[in-house]
């Protein structure tokens, strides 16, 4: 069913309520799930909320070595665009 959902996501521009959705269950998705997910956030990057990035960078220090890589890597991606992500980046790196 998962799969299903995230699939018909993948070129859907998402409301911020859906980005939310979508974000805060992260931690109960499989690994492909979790890139699918991904791909899905990346597409509407341009439209996430402060909120929901700040989310996202809260992921880094989740117990699923998965997850954390991946929202790293997607935070990394918007280092430049957002300064708290480069703090916050910074502050995980000295870890």
């Amino acid at each position: 069913m998962q799969n299903e959902i995230l699939n018909r996501l993948q070129n859907k521009i998402l409301a911020e309520d859906g980005q939310f959705a979508l974000i805060s269950s992260l931690e109960e998705l499989k690994e492909s799930q979790l890139k699918k997910a991904f791909n899905i956030l990346d597409k509407n990057k341009a439209l996430l909320s402060k909120k929901n990035i700040k989310y996202i960078s809260n992921l880094l220090e989740s117990q699923n070595s998965e997850l954390s890589n991946l929202a790293y890597q997607f935070l990394v991606s918007m280092e430049k665009e957002a300064a708290f992500v480069s703090k916050k980046l910074k502050e995980y790196r000295k870890g």
